[in-house]
C-alpha cells in the first residue's frame, strides 16, 4: 500500500475516511480535534497531519491492458496534529484555515481516486503508472497547500483567507461557512 503523510501548518484528530461512494466523506474539524499542544520548537500555532493511503486489487482486463478496484483512505492524524491551546477559544479562523488544510486533502483525495479510476493501465507498466499518478497528485496537494498558508499568511490575511474559503468551497462543490464575521 503506498502512503504520504503530508505535513501542514495545522493539524487535526485522526478520523478515517474509506470510499464506499464515489467520494471520500470529508472531515469536518473542531477544537477537540487537536490532542497536543504546540510544540516550542514550531513556528506556526496550529498543524493538522493526516495520510492519504491506497491500495488496489486486479479487477479484470484484456491482453492489453488491465483494469483495477482502487481502495483510496483519508486519515486525519489527531494524534500528532497540534495547536497553541491559548488561542483555542480566541481565534475561530485559525479553526477555519486548518479545516481549509482538512478540505484541500479531501479534493486531493478524491482526485486521486478519479485519476486512478480514468487511467489506462498497459500490463507491462501499471505499476509505474499507478506510482506516477500518486506523485503527480501528492505534489499538486503539496504545492496547493503551500500556496494556501503563502497567500493567506496562515489565516492572518482576512481578504485571502475568505478569497480561499471561495476558492476551496469550489473545489469541493459545497457550501462551506465563511466564518467571515470572525476576521478582522
Amino acid at each position: 500500500m503506498k502512503r504520504f503523510l503530508l505535513c501542514i501548518f495545522l493539524f487535526y484528530p485522526v478520523f478515517c475516511f474509506s470510499q464506499t461512494s464515489d467520494q471520500l466523506q470529508r472531515p469536518v474539524l473542531d477544537w477537540a480535534f487537536f490532542k497536543n499542544e504546540k510544540p516550542a520548537d514550531r513556528e506556526h500555532e496550529a498543524m493538522v497531519f493526516y495520510n492519504i493511503n491506497y491500495k488496489y486489487t486486479p479487477s479484470g482486463g484484456t491482453k492489453d491492458s488491465l483494469l483495477f478496484k482502487f481502495d483510496v483512505t483519508l486519515q486525519m492524524d489527531s494524534v500528532r496534529s497540534y495547536f497553541l491551546s491559548t488561542k483555542r477559544f480566541k481565534n475561530t479562523q485559525l479553526l477555519a484555515h486548518e479545516q481549509g488544510h482538512a478540505d484541500i486533502a479531501y479534493v486531493y483525495a478524491n482526485r486521486l481516486k478519479s485519476e486512478f479510476y480514468n487511467t489506462k493501465y498497459a500490463i507491462g507498466t501499471y505499476k509505474d503508472q499507478i506510482n506516477m499518478i500518486f506523485t503527480k497528485v501528492y505534489e499538486d496537494m503539496k504545492n496547493e497547500n503551500v500556496l494556501y498558508d503563502l497567500e493567506t499568511n496562515h489565516s492572518r490575511n482576512a481578504a485571502e483567507q475568505v478569497r480561499w474559503y471561495k476558492k476551496i468551497q469550489d473545489m469541493i462543490g459545497i457550501e462551506i461557512s465563511s466564518p467571515q464575521a470572525h476576521l478582522h
